[in-house]
């Protein structure tokens, strides 16, 4: 029996020894165990036993030390990210007192690199993005604005040039009309003094054909018709004169027989069927021959007047037709020249020539119309070059955030992609490519 208990205390300690040279410290002071219940005193035992104890002490301290260690190297290893990111904190607000905003986002992204859950940098980088746009809005406004004020001085020194194009048109008729209107008077006072001259001559039907003339040139001349009356005054004291002279007893020819009032009935009727075809000149003239006959016949004054009133209204009329047709026609030219330079795109050029034809009427639904079509085409003009422009500058940074990961420079090519994003944060391209990089850094994050 002592040997079978010597045997398994062998047994047991060379299983301990065995453990122990293996650093297997715990199980060896389990199968150390068993033999001190067999052989507490056992000297061997003890000896194993303390050489365990000690070295299982020696490993707490190790433990101890090297715990101690990484305690001091992750506190070493935190200092120094404090102080990186907060030396990127600071340098960032620098930045964005400066109003430097891609510079203030280059260094804040550098310091989200480092430490991705610092609220600091999370907090600083919303307030720089959001100061930069807002910063982005008001350029944008004020370049609007600026924009809005250049086209509207171009636009007021259209319209000023198309008034003064205007106006010199105007001047330009008045001075024709006042040209021709010399012209008629001159004509006039020629045909008058002519008329005078026959008369002094006698010969009266060569003054009342100047007379005509000149009622054709000015219907309405009170001195044609003051002249005309002493011609016919004149001529019939004449004939009265001449027929009384050739026989004495016989009594002035009267204009009331009847071969006479049947030529005056005549040129009435002629003169009536003019004056319903608008002849007014002709009708006129016919009176005049009628006055030769009897100059002071109440019917021939009569109707004299009321064609006079007639041609009068007339002109009027075809004067106001005139002016309405040019102004049609110059609303209708300054139209088409303004629809010919939509065409090309040249918008201030068609605004100018919608505010001509504004000149002429500024109530004309077809030149709104077309102001308004201008406008939007301007509008949608300068918001799809905005956008071409925005989304140049987009290809521009996913370009280069693209040549950063060829590099595997993926902080830089971070900050290129945010730079994109600003200008459109829905870019789908750009939000792909974020998205990946977010992924990279992730799984290359330490832990």
């Amino acid at each position: 029996h002592k040997q079978a208990r010597a045997q398994k205390i062998r047994e047991y300690l060379q299983i301990a020894r065995s453990l122990f040279a293996e650093q297997k410290v715990e199980e060896a002071l389990g199968q150390l165990a068993f033999v001190m219940v067999l052989d507490p005193l056992n000297e061997e035992v003890l000896d194993l036993n303390w050489k365990i104890r000690e070295a299982q002490t020696r490993s707490s301290e190790e433990h101890v030390a090297k715990r101690k260690q990484q305690i001091e190297e992750e506190r070493k290893r935190e200092e120094t990210i404090r102080l990186a990111v907060s030396k990127n904190l600071e340098k960032a607000a620098e930045f964005l007192a400066q109003k430097r905003y891609g510079e203030a986002l280059r260094v804040i992204t550098q310091a989200y690199f480092i430490d991705p859950s610092n609220e600091e940098v999370i907090a600083l980088e919303r307030r720089i993005m959001a100061e930069e746009e807002e910063t982005l809005q008001r350029e944008e406004e004020e370049k609007r604005r600026a924009d809005e004020d250049r086209r509207r001085r171009q636009e007021a020194e259209l319209h000023r040039l198309a008034i003064e194009q205007q106006k010199r048109e105007q001047i330009r008729d008045r001075v024709e009309n006042e040209a021709k209107l010399l012209r008629d008077e001159e004509e006039v006072l020629l045909f008058l003094s002519k008329a005078r001259g026959f008369v002094s001559q006698g010969r009266f039907d060569d003054a009342l054909s100047n007379i005509g003339k000149a009622f054709k040139i000015n219907p309405f001349d009170a001195e044609i018709a003051k002249l005309q009356r002493e011609i016919l005054d004149a001529q019939k004291r004449t004939k009265q004169q001449q027929r009384i002279g050739s026989n004495p007893l016989m009594e002035p020819a009267s204009p009331d027989d009847e071969a006479t009032l049947a030529v005056i009935r005549q040129h009435i009727i002629t003169a009536k069927q003019l004056r319903s075809s608008l002849r007014f000149k002709e009708a006129l003239d016919e009176i005049a021959q009628a006055y030769r006959l009897d100059p002071m016949n109440e019917d021939l004054f009569s109707l004299e007047g009321e064609i006079q009133q007639d041609f009068l209204k007339h002109e009027e009329e075809q004067q106001k037709e005139e002016e309405s047709s040019k102004k049609n026609q110059g609303i209708r030219k300054s139209l088409a020249m303004a629809r010919e330079a939509l065409s090309r795109e040249s918008y201030a050029e068609a605004l100018g020539w919608v505010d001509y034809a504004m000149s002429f009427d500024m109530e004309r639904f077809e030149t709104l119309q077309m102001r308004d079509e201008i406008e939007r085409a301007q509008r949608k003009l300068e918001e799809q070059k905005a956008n071409e422009d925005k989304e140049l500058v987009i290809q521009f940074h996913l370009s280069k955030a693209m040549e950063f990961i060829s590099e595997n420079r993926i902080f830089e090519s971070i900050f290129e992609v945010d730079l994109a994003l600003r200008l459109n944060p829905k870019h789908p391209g750009a939000l792909a490519l974020r998205s990946k990089l977010n992924e990279s850094r992730g799984s290359s994050q330490p832990v």
